[in-house]
């Protein structure tokens, strides 16, 4: 039987934060932190397969890619094109592969750009990470999503309880409620309260300022 996984979940406060956020305070899951940097992180994500309907966006992906990062090769954006998500915003699925062309490469990506990696905790929950570029070389967390599998009603119960106390302070950024079973959501704060497009939009300008990128031209 698993665990109750409260006896890892960590919610570290700090007397500052340095992040585009101004968060006076870190919000921890497991030691993974909203904000942390992925470059400091040393997870084996879930591979994942490609999504079925690539084909219908693969190339609008692989022009804005041409057109809006910096460091990329050609075999790199073909990598990041077949893991690419469908949504409004650019996105990619973390894996291996992924991982190591964006910790090696360092790319800059000149417009908002989401990361998506799925990996299973040290009791075997599955849990999603979303990460997002903030800024020139950096890709944080902004997202911590967890489901707690096998729990019978007790033990549910027993670890709702104390979720809800442990992450009490932390509203604005913590959800504990219910999708097939217990669940634990931690969101950057700016994220939630904007939605995503509107937060991707609010950061692409500043990003495209800091790399010193062209301005970015409409693929149809």
């Amino acid at each position: 039987m698993k665990k109750l996984a409260s006896s890892f979940l960590i919610v570290c406060v700090a007397l500052s934060i340095p992040s585009y956020a101004q968060q006076m305070k870190e919000v921890c899951l497991d030691g993974l932190c909203l904000g942390t940097e992925l470059h400091n992180i040393n997870l084996q994500f879930t591979k994942q397969q490609p999504d079925p309907n690539l084909p219908l966006f693969a190339e609008a992906v692989r022009q804005k890619l041409l057109k809006q990062t910096k460091g990329l090769d050609t075999g790199d954006i073909n990598v990041f094109v077949r893991h690419s998500l469908p949504s409004s915003e650019l996105s990619f699925a973390l894996d291996n592969e992924t991982v190591e062309i964006l910790k090696k490469k360092r790319p800059i990506f000149c417009e908002f750009s989401f990361f998506v990696g799925a990996f299973n905790s040290r009791s075997g929950y599955p849990t999603r990470a979303t990460f997002g570029t903030t800024g020139k070389h950096k890709i944080e967390i902004l997202k911590l999503e967890r489901w707690f599998e096998g729990l019978n009603k007790v033990e549910q119960d027993s670890l709702e309880d104390e979720l809800r106390k442990r992450y009490a302070k932390f509203r604005d950024e913590v959800d504990v409620g219910y999708d097939n079973g217990l669940t634990i959501t931690l969101v950057n704060s700016k994220l939630r309260n904007e939605g995503e497009m509107d937060f991707a939009k609010s950061l692409t300008g500043s990003l495209s300022k800091e790399a010193g990128c062209r301005k970015s031209v409409a693929v149809d």
